[in-house]
């Protein structure tokens, strides 16, 4: 009976799962809306979870496949729901769940590219950098308190900016008219009624903050950066300076020496955006980008110790 590999990677927005062979090769992979929740109570998304893995256990050609281990990256707390849930899925398949600010997987991935602290930007944001005899995390502490810098950063802050827009003088940002659906500010010689009608019209483009519609307005604001809209540039380069200050504080903690940085996860797909200005900030000897996930050092681990 053909062996495989099982590896997770799941944050705030999005889940990435894999089924790989001994040697490392993709079998089969599906992407999903992200399990990593914030509370251990919250488990509404778990049983998407066991779908979109029996989906891809039952397709043709892989139904006999035998998962000998599980690893799993999780950007969350909900470790014993996760565990529950693949136990239900693999029963008898040994899991390895590592949080992600543990640190361990990410400290993996950033060995295999000569890095001595690793980024990773997506929806949230933390950084885990390591010395000779120590490490440290950064950040990570959640959308309401922490991730500076993140993808809902990023979108919390195009929204503030465009809300403030909409009470100065002058055109709208063209990020402002993309979030708000409006072409011009409020004015003040509107009825109160009429401008509340509008005001609450523009918190409907936006509200309920659900963590991935929020961190969704990542692209939204590249789109227009691309446009050469300079609000928009501005929301990225002090994102930026943001996740450069991330950095720095967990490569100061953790006594590293000269800094090789690598960075990893969503984010990176707009990094033209803000990737001067980090730079500018770390001063590092070396900054790589990478648009591999954690799902690249978990099937390492596996193979490792399958």
């Amino acid at each position: 009976m053909k062996e495989a590999f099982l590896t997770l990677d799941t944050g705030g927005s999005k889940s990435h799962v894999m089924l790989t062979d001994l040697c490392g090769d993709t079998i089969a992979e599906s992407y999903f809306a992200g399990c990593g929740l914030s509370s251990d109570s919250d488990i509404e998304l778990l049983p998407q979870l066991k779908r979109e893995i029996d989906k891809m256990r039952s397709a043709e050609g892989i139904a006999s496949l035998t998962v000998k281990r599980a690893v799993v990256n999780l950007g969350g707390k909900n470790k014993n729901q996760i565990q529950r849930t693949l136990a239900a899925c693999l029963p008898g398949t040994p899991i390895d769940i590592f949080r992600e600010s543990e640190g361990v997987l990410a400290q993996e991935m950033g060995k295999a590219y000569g890095a001595n602290a690793v980024l990773l930007a997506g929806t949230g944001c933390i950084a885990i950098a390591w010395g000779p005899d120590r490490r440290f995390v950064a950040d990570g502490w959640g959308r309401e308190i922490g991730d500076a810098g993140s993808g809902y950063d990023i979108g919390i802050r195009a929204i503030r900016r465009s809300l403030q827009a909409l009470e100065e003088e002058g055109p709208l940002p063209l990020i402002a008219q993309r979030i708000t659906g409006r072409s011009m500010p409020l004015r003040a010689e509107e009825p109160m009624d009429t401008q509340m009608k509008i005001r609450d019209a523009v918190r409907a483009n936006f509200m309920p903050l659900q963590r991935e519609r929020v961190a969704a307005l990542t692209k939204t604001v590249s789109e227009c950066a691309a446009c050469g809209d300079e609000a928009a540039k501005e929301i990225f380069q002090a994102a930026g300076r943001a996740m450069a200050k991330t950095v720095l504080r967990a490569l100061s903690k953790a006594d590293c020496g000269e800094a090789k940085i690598l960075i990893a996860g969503g984010l990176t797909n707009c990094s033209a955006y803000w990737k001067e200005e980090f730079e500018k900030a770390v001063h590092a000897s070396k900054v790589m980008i990478t648009q591999k996930d954690l799902t690249f050092a978990a099937i390492q681990w596996a193979r490792e110790r399958g």
